[in-house]
């Protein structure tokens, strides 16, 4: 992916995704948001993958084990 495109998901219109208590009008969790593959981030920089991915995202980035 573009990291004009990663930018642009850091918004501050998207925060409230990455809040870990945001629900579904019906009450349901949200689908996975932060499963990117790994050739997506690819030579993507540290800074805006953690501005991206939430903390609670992060286990599967073992780059971003902060």
């Amino acid at each position: 992916m573009a990291q004009v495109q990663l930018e642009a998901l850091i918004h501050p219109s998207f925060d409230g995704l990455r809040d870990p208590n945001v629900r579904l009008p019906n009450g349901r969790f949200l689908p996975p948001l932060f499963n990117f593959k790994p050739h997506e981030l690819k030579g993507v920089p540290v800074k805006l993958l953690e501005k991206l991915i939430p903390k609670h995202g992060r286990k599967q980035y073992p780059i971003l084990a902060l």
